[in-house]
């Protein structure tokens, strides 16, 4: 198949080749061949590409780096299709290709056909004004080509759009096209031509008095900024006005055909704003669905384009709808739902056949008939007929279902909040909000591209307090225009107070809270259960701050089950009021979070205190679980196993991986919830701190996740001075000596431990658990910092303690420490023997994740002292541990050292198996960790290679 090019100016430039975008990242690469693009073949020398794209002030590689640009272009394009001639390059692409030219030759096509043909002029010139994207080349950086084309190329439009607006006017559509010639006029304050048919418009709508202030403060505007009136034709045009001139009355318009059963392809589509900008992907998606379907039609085709409140489905299906109408020979029909519209009942089923009914010629629909016999009147209506439906703000896929065309070669296109389920096949396509550099672009074509160009800054900064939303967009960027002296800083501030934005983001009848708000009210008038939940969830949350929700949280907080708390989510979800950007895990649109922070406004602190604690108490309570499946039990050995959180109805783990999958997903929220706690009731978030920490000793030492331990840590210091718990700050320097001592920062984890030390032996808790713990993570320290007399003497008083007070697992865990000790010095037997009691301990604890590390400190020694039997004998325990655990570490090492063993006994096929999975494994680790491993997976590659040698000879 030949390569089909399409070149697109006429917005951020771009090229797509055979439908795809190609892609070409850097915009000076761009701009080189933009100017290209814009020459019509002819040949463009070297030269003029150093001023298109450095002006007068090139570097001294200007042409060798134009030519390295050609060279880069060429890798991505077709061969043949930037030739090189004598002085500088040619485009070998049809004219057609560009859409500039196309806006040239529509657009003069347009113009002819205007006396003779004026209803298929009025679709050429919209054909012409839709492939203006955006502002021209908006992606080639800010150069001197840019600087002298984009007012040749808006010129050229601005010709096209203001001779269409003077045709529409001509054939008496003044009402029609009033709100495009609004648009226009504030996006081109000073073209007087479109303020000349703004006036008129507003004076032949009765509006005459509005006619007349436009030209008041256009003269104004005129005067102020450019010291001048504005021309004779505006004036006279004002006087004429003044007098009611009989010349100005609205010309008289031919009715249609009799028999047409829709007037013209387009005619009860409502126009599409002509501030609209981008939406590539999602065009392009329905753009070849509806191609490939009108060319070739089948059964009926249903989209349904589903978003959040504000995302612009309307226009987007009215951008396409009007694209693809003359490919429909009987028409396109539009019915506004109503199912997102503030303040307005949704229509019936009932109500929605009726007038589509008489949309295809049919006569009124007596209410008294049943709605069987309506759908029936409706199909007979559309039964052999290929017809476009919009249906537009559907609130339910009953609402909608027995509007559905089924007749061949039919299509409707569907807007809603929620996304339907089952039932009827159709095409889905969700609508997000808008990328950045579309968003400034909308904001600039209505608050003004002066305005936004000088000011990129607080722009972007508008666009992010907008939610990305088109809807909100508008609003400010029509308050903004309304405005012209306040900068977008001022607009910035406004919106910059959450408490406010929302107020701010309304104009005359549209209101964006109101709009947003359509989707909780139809959820807190409904019947249903599940809906009732929902919306108790929406009043609840947004007191919350955390980072996201989960059904876990919402169980904590409300005291409902996991799975019934996700339902509720799901409901949410369901109607764009929140996303889910993973598996279990929801959070709020950010416009629509603020509607939430306002309906959870009037809790108490007590109530809202209550509540978070409550969620304290839930995580607690899981991680508990979690730590029980982990490690065999709740709490360390020696304590307590009983904590009065295990009375609380929570999650059970099946696995470790269960375990450490869940605290994975959880494990920000945790955080969040208890940093949340601390704040609104200290003293009781402060008594489940401890016991948090123990819980997730284990996961924090398989995962180390130092950023959620340090904060755990640094909440614990916080509330320290305010209590009377003379263990928080304690045990919060021995988890800071953890966090220090993963990270590596040995000196600090040093200094943290004596200072903890000091506070532990100052209050009298030398028998506390997280005492000897600390005794055992400074062994640590000081083993890792060389210091191997003193890292002994603290192993072996914390094999004392830890033994004295039942705490079995440090028991373990200071036997292996010590036997780390014993390997530096060359005593592997004692070292093995101090492994085998501590792997004794821990499998009697039903402690999984000392079993692993116990294991594979083995597997170490057993290697070096060449005994790969024994290797091959424990490496089968230690990986079933190391798998059920999920640690990925370990997991590689085990099968390191099992491959190195493998291979030293000639059982090379197995040490390859091994080895492939320690890589495997590998690519899901930190990269620190990955250095630690690489010194032992490459003494095995060396002697696979030399293994390698030996076959080839």
């Amino acid at each position: 198949m030949d390569d089909v090019l399409d070149l697109r100016v006429l917005g951020p430039f771009e090229v797509r080749r055979n439908g795809s975008v190609v892609p070409i990242t850097a915009g000076m690469q761009r701009a080189v061949l933009a100017s290209l693009v814009l020459r019509d073949q002819a040949v463009v020398p070297v030269r003029t590409l150093v001023d298109d794209l450095w002006g007068s002030t090139p570097p001294e590689s200007a042409i060798a780096t134009v030519r390295n640009y050609v060279r880069r272009l060429r890798r991505v394009l077709p061969a043949g299709v930037v030739e090189t001639a004598s002085s500088g390059y040619r485009l070998r692409v049809s004219p057609e290709k560009v859409d500039s030219h196309r806006l040239v030759t529509l657009g003069a096509r347009a113009k002819e056909m205007a006396n003779s043909d004026p209803d298929g002029a009025v679709v050429v010139f919209r054909q012409a004004m839709e492939l203006w994207r955006a502002t021209p080349l908006l992606n080639i950086g800010d150069i001197p080509l840019r600087t002298w084309q984009v007012p040749r190329l808006e010129e050229i439009y601005l010709d096209i759009v203001e001779e269409y607006l003077d045709l529409e006017l001509r054939r008496g559509s003044a009402q029609q096209v009033l709100a495009d010639i609004t648009r226009f006029h504030m996006e081109y304050p000073l073209r007087e031509r479109i303020a000349g048919q703004l006036m008129l418009a507003l004076y032949r709508t009765g509006r005459t008095a509005e006619a007349t202030e436009r030209f008041r403060r256009l003269r104004a505007s005129f005067v102020n900024r450019l010291g001048i009136e504005p021309g004779p034709r505006l004036s006279q045009l004002h006087q004429a006005i003044l007098r009611q001139d009989p010349d100005l009355a609205a010309p008289e318009q031919d009715g249609p055909p009799a028999d047409a059963p829709v007037a013209d392809h387009t005619a009860s589509l409502p126009s599409v704003p002509h501030d609209f900008v981008g939406r590539g992907a999602v065009l392009g998606e329905l753009d070849g669905r509806l191609e490939s379907f009108t060319a070739h039609p089948t059964d009926a085709l249903t989209w349904v384009i589903h978003g959040q409140g504000g995302v612009g489905k309307s226009t987007v299906a009215l951008h396409v709808a009007r694209r693809f109408a003359d490919r429909f020979p009987d028409g396109s029909l539009y019915v506004d739902l109503h199912g997102s519209t503030p303040s307005a009942r949704p229509l019936t089923t009932m109500q929605t056949l009726a007038l589509l009914i008489r949309e295809l010629g049919g006569a009124e629909v007596d209410p008294r008939c049943a709605p069987e016999e309506v759908a029936r009147m409706y199909r007979a209506r559309l039964r052999g007929r290929r017809v476009l439906l919009v249906l537009d703000n559907a609130i339910s896929l009953a609402q909608i279902a027995p509007a559905l065309p089924e007749e061949l070669g039919c299509a409707a296109i569907i807007t809603t909040r929620s996304p339907f389920g089952e039932g009827i096949e159709m095409c889905r396509v969700h609508l997000s909000a808008m990328p950045e550099h579309e968003a400034i672009e909308l904001l600039a074509r209505t608050a003004g591209k002066r305005k936004v160009a000088e000011d990129p800054v607080h722009a972007e900064r508008l666009v992010t307090l907008c939610g990305g939303l088109p809807l909100a967009l508008r609003l400010v960027g029509t308050r903004a225009a309304l405005r012209p002296h306040w900068p977008l800083e001022s607009w910035v501030g406004l919106l910059a107070d959450e408490r406010g934005r929302l107020d701010q983001l309304q104009h005359e009848s549209v209101d964006l809270r109101a709009s947003l708000l359509v989707s909780i009210e139809s959820l807190r008038s409904s019947a249903d259960e599940l809906d009732q939940a929902a919306v108790a969830l929406f009043d609840l949350a947004g007191a919350i701050p955390a980072p996201g929700i989960t059904p876990a949280l919402v169980a904590g907080l409300t005291g409902w089950s996991p799975e019934w708390a996700d339902s509720a989510l799901v409901r949410l979800t369901e109607t764009h009021i929140m996303f889910s950007p993973r598996p279990g895990y929801y959070s709020f649109y950010d416009l629509i979070a603020l509607l939430a922070k306002e309906a959870a406004a009037d809790r108490t602190e007590v109530d809202l205190g209550e509540l978070v604690l409550g969620a304290c108490r839930w995580y607690l309570a899981a991680a508990r679980q979690a730590a029980a499946a982990i490690t065999g039990a709740p709490s360390p050995r020696g304590l307590a196993q009983y904590h009065p959180v295990d009375d609380i109805e929570t999650l059970r783990f099946s696995s470790v991986g269960a375990a450490t999958r869940w605290l994975n997903h959880e494990i920000e929220l945790i955080v969040a919830i208890f940093r949340h706690g601390a704040g609104l009731r200290a003293s009781e978030a402060a008594s489940l701190l401890v016991p948090l920490t123990h819980a997730l000793a284990f996961y924090f030492n398989i995962t180390m996740r130092w950023r959620e331990r340090d904060a755990i840590a640094t909440c614990m210091l916080e509330l320290a001075p305010g209590t009377d718990d003379e263990l928080l700050e304690p045990v919060a320097l021995a988890q800071l000596v953890n966090v220090e001592g993963q990270r590596g920062n040995l000196t600090e984890a040093a200094r943290l431990a004596e200072r903890a030390r000091e506070l532990f032996v100052n209050g009298g808790h030398e028998s506390n658990v997280d005492y000897v713990g600390l005794l055992l993570n400074w062994s640590t320290v000081l083993f890792l910092s060389e210091q191997v007399e003193q890292a002994t003497a603290l192993c072996e008083r914390a094999i004392e303690s830890s033994a004295e007070h039942g705490f079995s697992y440090l028991t373990a865990a200071a036997l292996c420490n010590l036997a780390s000790v014993r390997r530096i010095y060359g005593d592997t037997t004692h070292a093995l023997s101090l492994l085998e009691r501590a792997a004794d301990i821990h499998e009697a604890c039903g402690n999984r994740y000392g079993q692993a590390m116990t294991y594979n400190v083995l597997l170490a020694i057993h290697g070096e002292r060449g005994d790969h039997r024994a290797v091959l004998r424990d490496s089968s325990t230690a990986l079933k541990l190391c798998d059920e655990l999920g640690d990925g570490y370990c997991t590689a090492e085990c099968h390191a050292r099992t491959a190195r063993s493998l291979a030293a006994l000639r059982r090379h096929e197995e040490a390859d198996e091994h080895l492939a999975r320690a890589h495997e494994v590998m690519a899901g680790i930190s990269g620190r960790e990955r250095l630690r491993l690489e010194p032992l997976l490459d003494n095995i590659e060396i002697r696979n290679s030399w293994r390698d040698g030996l076959r080839g000879q």
